[in-house]
């Protein structure tokens, strides 16, 4: 993330269905062990309450928050104003606001996404999912937003993480290009934390119930 070093003040994550927070606190870890990033103010949102406690108790605030809600804004809810934002987390709810091209509620949720990005100025969506098709991707895509792959694409489309940015925002905000097909793989499968359990592994080619792996999943020595 070259940008942080020009900020002057900590990173801001906020999340989109943060739950009790445990994507946080990865991220947290990732960026301050491996990115270096000590500073990092992050904000926890959610349209269940009850998740306030389990939130708080890692160390995140916690503001209620729904995305099919098209009078709020994110950056509001966070009390943060245009370009205090930088990034917002959508782990594994996409899929329930996003998932369906031309459905008007999940469109208006694009909708909000892309003001973020353009009016707010947060200058990227992180986006992890379970299937290899996010639609959310493409929605975005549609909007003038470029979305970065992060996934390896030698075995086919693979969407489970994402990196999404303004197109005109793409080189100032990420700084490094994909490597060519194939060699993604093989650099993460060198650098993998359980190398019986590599996640650039494509879920469909190797088969398992319906493309989720089942019991065919395929272990690795």
């Amino acid at each position: 993330f070259a940008f942080a070093s020009s900020l002057g003040r900590p990173v801001r994550i906020a999340t989109l269905g943060g739950g009790p927070g445990y994507e946080l606190l990865a991220m947290r870890c990732f960026l301050r062990d491996t990115k270096s990033l000590p500073d990092v103010d992050i904000y926890n949102t959610d349209v269940q309450p009850t998740w306030r406690e389990y939130s708080e108790a890692l160390g995140f605030g916690f503001r209620v928050f729904d995305i099919h809600n098209v009078t709020a804004d994110l950056c509001d809810v966070c009390e943060l104003g245009t370009d205090e934002l930088d990034m917002v987390v959508i782990s594994y709810v996409a899929i329930y606001f996003a998932k369906v091209p031309g459905n008007p509620q999940h469109e208006a949720a694009c909708d909000m996404l892309f003001k973020l990005l353009k009016d707010r100025r947060v200058k990227m969506l992180v986006v992890s999912e379970r299937s290899e098709e996010t639609p959310l991707c493409s929605m975005m895509e549609r909007r003038g937003c470029i979305a970065e792959r992060l996934m390896d694409q030698d075995m086919g489309l693979d969407e489970r993480q994402s990196i999404i940015v303004l197109k005109e925002r793409r080189d100032e905000i990420l700084t490094k290009r994909r490597l060519p097909p194939g060699e993604q793989r093989k650099l993460e499968a060198n650098e993998a934390t359980f190398k019986n359990v590599p996640f650039e592994e494509h879920k469909i080619k190797r088969g398992g119930a319906a493309g989720a792996g089942g019991s065919q999943t395929k272990w690795y020595d």
